[in-house]
């Protein structure tokens, strides 16, 4: 087992209640797994702080009707009190207009994490969105 096991293992169960609250759309548990200063960086560069990200998914998620993700971790590094990782995101959602219209889409982002021990907690302190792609499959009638 190498050095950096037990916090990959740490981390894996953050993104699982990370999961859990994106899904049930909790913006306040989902906010917890962010640093109060984060730092995140958009594809187009722009950085944004956590309390516009939570505005940003507070507004996603008021408009979703059903919303899941996954992750998968490409690489892992830990020097310290930091870890860091590229993970490849797929969020998926579906919204209803009128009650039978519906949409569903998937973005699919990749992006470098730095994750940060605070007060003995790791949180999700920077993120530089490296690539994003949205699919959808268009508006359709029925539920």
């Amino acid at each position: 087992m190498s050095d950096a096991a037990p916090i990959e293992a740490i981390l894996d169960e953050l993104h699982a209640a990370a999961r859990e609250a994106y899904s049930r759309k909790d913006v306040d548990a989902y906010r917890e797994i962010f640093c109060a200063d984060l730092e995140y960086q958009r594809v187009d560069g722009r950085v944004i702080d956590r309390a516009q990200l939570m505005r940003d998914v507070k507004a996603q998620f008021q408009k979703l009707d059903k919303a899941d993700t996954t992750f998968v971790r490409e690489e892992f590094s830990l020097d310290g009190k930091q870890a860091t990782a590229v993970l490849s995101q797929t969020a998926c959602a579906d919204a209803v207009a009128f009650g039978f219209i519906r949409r569903s889409w998937c973005l699919r982002r990749r992006g470098h994490y730095t994750w940060a021990t605070t007060d003995g907690v790791w949180k999700i302190a920077r993120v530089r969105v490296l690539s994003e792609e949205i699919r959808s499959s268009g508006w359709r009638l029925g539920r």
